[in-house]
C-alpha cells in the first residue's frame, strides 16, 4: 500500500517515477476492465487500480512485471499489500501482455 508523497520508503518512491507512470497507461490502454473473476465471470466495472499479486516489499524486481499485476476496480481493490494466493483464471484474468517500457 502506498504512503504519503513526501516518505522515505523506498517502494513508495517507484510509484513516483516516469518508469510506473507509462507501465501504469500502457497496462490500462491493454486492460480497461476490472480483472477480478466472481465464479468465472469478470468484474464489469472499469479497472482503475493497478495492484500487485506479489507485492513489491516482497519481490521488488517484479514492480514492472505485467503477469505481476492485474487491473482492478476499487470494489475489488483489496486492502492487502499484494495477493499472492490468487489464482490466474480463478481468482483474476491473468494479463498476457508483455511491452518494453
Amino acid at each position: 500500500m502506498q504512503k504519503n508523497a513526501s516518505s522515505d520508503d523506498a517502494v513508495d518512491k517507484k510509484y513516483h517515477t516516469a518508469a510506473w507512470t507509462h507501465f501504469r497507461a500502457a497496462m490500462q490502454v491493454r486492460n480497461p476492465q476490472c480483472q477480478r473473476l466472481d465464479h468465472g465471470e469478470e468484474c464489469r466495472n472499469a479497472g482503475k487500480i493497478l495492484h500487485h499479486l506479489i507485492s513489491p516489499r516482497v519481490r521488488a524486481d517484479l514492480f514492472l512485471t505485467p503477469s505481476n499485476v492485474v487491473a482492478l476496480c476499487a470494489d475489488h481493490h483489496p486492502s492487502d499489500d499484494g495477493t499472492p494466493g490468487w489464482r490466474a483464471g480463478i481468482d483474476y484474468s491473468p494479463t498476457n501482455t508483455t511491452f518494453n517500457i
